[in-house]
């Protein structure tokens, strides 16, 4: 595990980022990142994974971060409701625009339902889903509307699962 920390910060070094941002940007203690990086102590697979996150999306800004967070869970429970995985519709570059593919085709009717459950459910804006799925706001509001006027939404086990759980706040 302690190979991950030092890829970790040999990519942290390589953008020019200091280690107190990507602690910051990962929710990391700093005195404990220094003391994975002097190998005094052995990382959590968790804190791998925040340091990783983090410093994957520091070109995105810091304040995408969250909400790349919160679509990729709302792009997560989509493909657990669909019974595919997240990596295959990850692997599809959403401006391709290939119809004509099925794996395509499916993967961005799961993208777009995660686009609008991140949007009207977790108040991301399209701005920052556009920045976030790689595709552009007229794109972004052409998924929300489109998801918006699909009849599936009425049925959408999904929509009544998180109206439960935010219900709750």
């Amino acid at each position: 595990m302690t190979d991950a920390i030092w890829q970790i910060e040999r990519e942290r070094r390589k953008r020019g980022l200091s280690s107190s941002k990507l602690v910051g940007l990962a929710g990391v203690n700093p005195m404990h990142y220094s003391q994975l990086v002097a190998r005094k102590a052995e990382p959590r697979k968790n804190t791998i994974s925040r340091l990783k996150l983090a410093l994957a999306h520091y070109d995105q800004g810091a304040k995408t971060l969250p909400e790349l967070l919160i679509f990729r869970l709302c792009l997560l429970l989509v493909c657990q409701s669909e019974d595919v995985s997240p990596a295959d519709v990850l692997s599809q570059d959403p401006q391709r625009k290939a119809n004509a593919d099925p794996q395509w085709k499916r993967a961005a009717d799961i993208r777009r339902r995660a686009i609008y459950l991140a949007h009207s459910f977790c108040l991301v804006s399209q701005v920052r889903l556009a920045t976030i799925v790689g595709l552009t706001p007229a794109a972004i509001s052409q998924a929300v509307k489109s998801a918006e006027t699909s009849e599936d939404l009425e049925d959408d086990p999904l929509i009544e699962l998180i109206e439960t759980v935010l219900g709750g706040l």
